[in-house]
């Protein structure tokens, strides 16, 4: 029988589910899979038990709770970039095509190919892709560029965790099909969008005064931006140079000085030159 989900219970029911199954442990050819958070459940045994001590010896209590349940403890790893990246283009193509059709089907099979051992295959390629996907291929470019380009930023961004990588390609796929309804779709590029939004969600003071600094400006950009875009790209400049300005602000229709970005370098890191030099 397998277990889902059971760290998104209530504490109360994370505890009376595993109590439930300590029953049938002994029963003959009858396993249990449970799938789990162990911190959130770790959490759901202290609540429920609110008067043990903290620890026993070297565990907590929570802990032994635990390992005196699971007999076989099988830890899923993060993924890493490589896998983020097949993963990535996987979920947009699948988007694409439709993940019933008979040609993501033959992908999905390369794809585990390449799984098996991504430290040395790497991610899926554009011959790859024509192979499996045949006359469709040309439909998966926008799919290939894009995981090649923000795979690293995801990989670390969330940490390797699937669920949070799914969650944050559904957002710009839904404001691009949002344009799209607004009748602007073929001003809005999946790459281009992308990029923003990887600064929204991992680098949310960059991505403030980016918005801040386009928000002011008369032709609604935030023209600094690709200045520091050129200092990461063209001239590999330290990451110190980018709180300089490469560009003279343009006065504004009010006649002020269009705002700059500022204090870039507070929260300067490998990952925001990764994201500088991206897409």
């Amino acid at each position: 029988m397998l277990i889902d989900d059971l760290d998104r219970c209530l504490p109360d029911t994370a505890i009376e589910t595993p109590e439930a199954v300590r029953l049938f442990v002994f029963t003959s050819r009858t396993a249990f899979v449970v799938a789990a958070d162990e911190a959130m459940i770790e959490y759901a045994v202290r609540k429920h038990f609110p008067d043990l001590p903290d620890t026993t010896g070297p565990q907590t209590y929570a802990r032994n709770y635990l390992e005196k349940l699971i007999q076989v403890p099988f830890r899923i790893p993060p993924l890493g970039v490589t896998e983020t990246r097949i993963y990535v283009t996987l979920l947009l193509i699948g988007a694409e095509l439709g993940e019933d059709s008979a040609e993501f089907g033959q992908l999905i099979t390369v794809a585990r190919e390449r799984l098996k051992r991504p430290w040395t295959g790497g991610a899926l390629d554009a011959a790859m892709i024509k192979e499996a996907l045949g006359d469709k291929a040309s439909r998966a470019q926008n799919a290939l560029t894009l995981s090649d380009q923000i795979g690293p930023i995801l990989a670390s961004g969330t940490k390797g965790n699937p669920r949070q990588i799914k969650r944050f390609l559904n957002a710009p796929m839904f404001r691009q099909r949002t344009a799209e309804a607004r009748g602007f779709g073929d001003d809005v590029k999946l790459p281009s969008l992308a990029k923003p939004m990887l600064a929204e969600q991992f680098l949310s003071r960059v991505f403030e005064q980016i918005a801040t600094t386009a928000a002011a400006s008369p032709k609604g950009i935030c023209e600094d931006l690709v200045g520091l875009e050129a200092v990461a790209v063209e001239e590999k400049k330290p990451l110190d140079s980018l709180s300089k300005p490469t560009s003279q602000a343009k006065p504004g229709s009010d006649g002020k000085d269009t705002p700059k970005i500022k204090d870039v370098k507070q929260v300067k890191s490998a990952q925001l030159e990764e994201w500088l030099s991206s897409l």
